[in-house]
């Protein structure tokens, strides 16, 4: 599942993040481990009795203990459409607060105007905005 998310982000980078192929495999090899080493949580979305999919969530005991982290929600595009996002998005929440987390962030791309409208219409503000531009 691990592999699963490294391709799907890799991908994320190559299309929002302005990076070539092999960098964003390079930097979402380094990113998964990291993940891996800090010990997030892997949580599945299914739906009809199948795994349509992922949550991947870290609860921060180092730099801000009581912060959760949400790196990513991933659906099939097949289930994508019926709610299932805001469901896991309710599920990272429900299992953040259930370990003691006060509070949850997240990054999301620019260019991913469903995600921001999802978060948005959940409570979620901007609390930084990083800008880049092509020389």
């Amino acid at each position: 599942m691990w592999v699963d998310h490294r391709d799907r982000y890799a991908g994320d980078l190559v299309d929002n993040g302005g990076l070539t192929p092999a960098d964003a495999q390079a930097k979402a090899a380094k990113d998964t481990e990291w993940l891996r080493r800090l010990g997030a949580l892997l949580l599945e979305i299914e739906h009809e009795g199948a795994r349509v999919g992922r949550v991947v969530l870290w609860l921060d005991a180092f730099e801000k203990p009581g912060n959760a982290w949400l790196f990513e929600i991933v659906l099939d595009p097949a289930v994508r459409g019926r709610g299932l996002g805001r469901e896991a998005l309710r599920l990272a929440e429900a299992e953040a607060r259930a370990r003691g987390m006060t509070r949850i962030d997240l990054n999301v791309f620019a260019g991913n105007a469903v995600a921001r409208s999802l978060y948005a219409s959940e409570g979620y503000a901007e609390s930084s905005v990083h800008l880049g531009k092509p020389l």
